[in-house]
């Protein structure tokens, strides 16, 4: 302490030395130390986090104090033995966190990451995937909001990170940048009271997510489970309103906010606050783009919806950024002439506090929940929407009241069930039912939908706190009766006897609720036509507990769909307590102050009438007189043919394919067979059937493979060779379009087989055969659906899986052959499109194409982690039970001679290969049809030897159930 100067001391608490500023180089100026000084630093100040998990995909997210790459790494598996997948990103400013978006992840799935920094300094977090829908795995979740960073390190959340959560919600107000605490001081040292530089901002966030005595809650959180954040107001200044305009705002909030004109959401502070808020979360960076709406056009988008399996789905809300500007609160509560004012003023159909597009986009997705069968639907919001009465009024959402009402009368009009908004900002729980009025003054309508509020995690006071000195300097109580609940204690109970501190602020509410005609706290104390519209019951503790720092447990039971609230809560401290003893309070535990069961409204499942399955017929195959034109035509559905290989005698490996004809003739858009251009209006129309192998490897077996087709009704068909090639060649160019076989007596031979089925039988020239024996086929026509997995397969590189018809898991059984001397090793990644683009941002459009530069390593990151097919020379290996997710499109790639995942994340991209010629480094078709769901494999440069026997993957597909 002799390198600090005397008056530095002062700043200095004995028991904290957690002394922080804007940038390393000001916080040693703050205590007046030399800058050559060595100061130990943490390799990651605020720990690990991921955010914005959904079924496929999440964020990783850290802060390291090492300038350089950060290197995240994660796993299905706690020792990272299996890596599933890597992602890089740059450290350039030590207070500036660095995030990935991560995809192509399993649903309902836990993974843990590490991530190593510039210096090798580790860390390691976990999440979970949320399951997918129509499955019901239970869940459970974590909310609360408001804590200031002069509290910090949190208590109230201790037990939070092993409480096994899927994920917690940051209900706003994250930070107080318009509260003085260390984390940002004037040029004398002393606490700055509002945040205004983005540097200022950044370390208020740094401030509450890093450790202090010792303890780090929030890291610790954090590294634990998956986030989801939302804004209120302090995240930039006390009760901002993002739709208000500047032109006419006072000269000191011009000067705040830096800008004369305009929105408030789009001034400096606005911006500079939200880029914090956006950087120190664990957050996707989404945009409204162009709306229409001055107020959305471009801005930041918080609106998330997401869904949990059918147990639940959230919607969490921005109730800052769009808000129209509050009302004059009511100063005088006996003055029944203000009061009305207020009402009818709140219930002016212009005003908002959501803005029309997030108002419009969570009724539009309440609906889907509903529709998609889903049970519990959770509106995360910062501001309370259950009546409170019109004391500070203007800032929830009774300020709002035509909006409130809109949203409620649709959630009861559309007979959406299992609502509950989840809601902070008042810094105590507070749970009731939720009613509407049409217009001040009418009848309250009732719905099934309820509120509970919760936190603050640390805001000194309390709400009980604040209410009761607020009702007395509004003299609803007197002086003697705030006495008598000064001397009650901090004991929750389940009853309304006002002995404890929490009976008496539910009787003062309830006394301001009663002349309103609102309903009055809890769930077991309705109003009659609220009655018997959620069933409910108190467990624990009661509705209220609003003297404590805590948080919130919501668990919804697999079987039941019970939904279990449990608020934890230990006694609030002041900055005082905290510095003056710092172990006394840091070793509060938490402790449950309510917990309540909701049984979910389900509707009734009405008995269907069975109605008879009828019995597919298939299409009539027909062939023409006098050429080799075939017709599909009637049937059940779409007519659908069925190849099957019977004979193969050739030393070429050639394709097989069909392409669709305009009448008896054979013409396509008036050219007839063997005319100019007719080979290239039959290209343009062309699909694979598949390739047949001419050195078949030990263990496959060609004549079990078959490949299915569909047609419309009444489509005409030509069939034709590629000689020693492949469809996707001739259209790169690479193969001549000479190459194209169609066929005609010398070359083909039609047989009828008497049963609607027909034998074509080819000779393509090769060596001196001259019986068409070189392939032979059976075609019919099948009433059987095509496989899971082949829409696409006969396309251009259509050598895919396609489930983007599926939702949920598909089960996935693949058999490997091999006839080669290089070791190699086959995957599958996902891609977002046909063309094989992949999606790196997480935003469900492709970001690049198979020719753009960093392909390669973008596949190996898209990849399924768990499916690494290889086998030995000559053998078989069969890879069971293996998961892919439905809703998406999965193409191979290979990598070749003992080649690894991380040669090509490295950047050394010459020994993979993919279905799509552009991301090939010789441009050349390594990836052959063999049948449904079957591919073929050619592992050397240039194309080698041209056999596609190397690696021989066959995949068996089947929907989970």
């Amino acid at each position: 302490m002799a390198l600090v100067a005397p008056n530095t001391l002062a700043l200095i608490n004995d028991n904290d030395f957690n002394v922080t500023g804007n940038s390393p180089t000001e916080r040693l100026g703050i205590l007046e130390l030399p800058n050559n000084l060595p100061v130990a630093k943490p390799a990651f100040p605020n720990s690990v986090a991921s955010g914005d998990t959904t079924q496929n995909s999440t964020v990783l997210w850290t802060r390291s104090n090492n300038i350089g790459a950060v290197n995240f790494e994660y796993s299905t598996k706690a020792d990272f033995s299996t890596i599933v997948g890597t992602k890089t990103a740059n450290v350039t400013n030590a207070l500036q966190p660095v995030k990935v978006d991560v995809t192509s992840l399993t649903p309902n799935t836990e993974y843990f990451y590490r991530v190593t920094d510039a210096t090798g300094a580790k860390a390691t977090g976990k999440f979970n995937t949320a399951a997918a829908l129509g499955t019901r795995t239970g869940l459970k979740f974590g909310v609360s909001g408001d804590w200031r960073g002069e509290l910090s390190p949190y208590p109230a959340i201790a037990n939070a990170d092993t409480s096994n959560l899927e994920f917690f919600v940051e209900l706003g107000d994250t930070i107080y940048a318009d509260y003085a605490s260390p984390a940002v001081r004037n040029p004398d040292g002393t606490e700055k009271e509002q945040a205004i530089t983005l540097d200022d901002y950044r370390a208020k966030h740094d401030e509450v997510y890093g450790k202090r005595y010792g303890q780090n809650t929030w890291g610790d959180l954090r590294a634990n489970t998956s986030i989801l954040a939302t804004v209120d107001d302090h995240e930039v200044v006390n009760d901002f309103e993002g739709g208000k305009l500047l032109d006419a705002a006072s000269a000191a909030d011009k000067a705040l906010y830096g800008a004369t004109s305009g929105l408030i959401n789009d001034s400096p502070l606005y911006d500079r606050g939200f880029q914090a808020f956006q950087e120190y979360n664990p957050l996707k960076d989404l945009s409204y783009g162009a709306t229409g709406d001055t107020r959305t056009a471009d801005e930041r988008k918080l609106y998330r919806y997401n869904s949990y399996g059918s147990d639940a789905a959230t919607f969490v809300l921005d109730a800052r950024s769009f808000r129209d500007p509050g009302l004059t609160n009511v100063s005088n509560l006996t003055d029944q002439a203000q009061i009305g004012s207020f009402l009818t003023q709140s219930f002016n159909p212009t005003r908002t506090m959501l803005g029309r597009q997030q108002v419009e986009d969570l009724k539009g997705d309440l609906l889907k929940a509903e529709k998609n069968g889903t049970t519990w639907k959770f509106v995360i919001v910062p501001e309370p929407i259950q009546n409170l009465g019109v004391l500070a009024a203007s800032d929830r959402f009774e300020g709002y009241a035509a909006e409130r009402t809109e949203i409620l009368k649709y959630v009861e009009d559309n007979k959406i069930s299992n609502v509950v908004f989840v809601s902070a900002d008042i810094h105590g729980t507070l749970v009731n039912n939720l009613t509407y009025q049409t217009a001040p003054g009418q009848a309250q309508i009732a719905t099934s939908a309820f509120e509970i509020t919760t936190g603050s995690v640390a805001f000194d006071a309390p709400f009980g706190q604040t209410v009761a000195q607020l009702a007395t300097d509004a003299k609803l109580i007197t002086t003697d009766q705030k006495k008598f609940y000064d001397s009650l204690p901090v004991a929750n109970d389940a009853d309304s006897t006002p002995n404890d501190k929490d009976d008496f602020i539910k009787q003062l509410v309830n006394n301001s609720l009663s002349p309103l005609g609102y309903d009055p706290l809890g769930l077991d104390n309705n109003l009659q036509q609220a009655n018997g519209k959620i069933n409910a019951k108190l467990l624990q503790g009661d509705y209220v507990a609003t003297h404590t720092y805590g948080w919130s447990e919501f668990n919804i039971d697999k079987d039941t769909q019970k939904l279990q609230v449990t608020t934890y809560g230990i006694d609030a401290y002041t900055r005082q307590e905290l510095e003056a003893n710092p172990s006394a309070i840091t070793s509060r535990q938490p402790k449950i102050v309510s917990q309540f069961e909701v049984t979910p409204t389900v509707a009734a499942t009405p008995t269907p009438t069975p109605t008879p399955t009828p019995i597919p017929v298939g299409a009539t195959l027909t062939k023409s007189a006098d050429n080799d034109v075939f017709t599909l035509k009637g049937g059940s559905g779409k007519p659908k043919l069925q190849v099957n290989l019977t004979g193969r005698n050739s030393n070429q490996v050639n394709e097989l394919g069909v392409f669709t004809v305009d009448d008896a003739t054979g013409k396509i858009d008036g050219i007839a067979p063997g005319a100019v251009g007719y080979a290239e209006a039959a290209l343009k129309r062309s699909q694979t059937i598949f390739s047949t192998i001419s050195n078949v490897p030990n263990g496959f077996n060609p004549n079990e493979l078959n490949s299915s087709l569909e047609f419309g009704d009444g489509n005409n068909v030509r069939f034709y060779l590629v000689k020693n090639s492949t469809t996707d060649a001739v259209r790169s160019g690479q193969t001549p379009i000479s190459s194209l076989q169609f066929s005609d007596p010398t070359t083909q031979k039609i047989t009828a087989n008497g049963d609607g089925s027909f034998s074509l039988a080819f000779k393509d020239g090769s060596g001196n055969n001259t019986d068409f024996n070189n392939l032979v086929v059976k075609i019919q026509s099948s009433t059987q659906a095509l496989p899971l997995g082949t829409s696409l397969q006969g396309k251009k590189e259509g050598e895919v899986i396609d489930l983007r018809g599926v939702t949920g898991k598909v089960k996935a059984d693949f058999t490997v052959n091999r006839e080669a001397g290089f070791n190699n090793l086959v995957g599958f990644y996902k891609v977002v499109d046909e063309n094989g683009g992949i999606d790196t941002n997480g935003d469900g459009k492709f970001d690049l194409r198979p020719q753009d530069a960093g392909y390669a390593q973008a596949a190996i990151n898209a990849r399924v982690g768990d499916i690494n097919l290889s086998v030995s020379n000559q053998g078989t290996a069969n890879f069971n039970d293996k998961s892919l997710t439905g809703g998406s499109i999965f193409a191979p790639f290979l990598i070749t001679n003992g080649g690894t995942v991380e040669q090509v994340l490295s950047g050394q991209t010459n020994q993979v290969y993919f279905a799509y010629l552009g991301a090939n480094s010789d441009k050349v078709d390594h990836v052959r049809l063999l049948g449904n769901n079957t591919f073929g494999f050619e592992d050397l440069a240039g194309g080698g030897d041209f056999d596609y026997n190397d690696v021989i993957v066959r995949a068996n597909l089947t929907p989970v159930a």
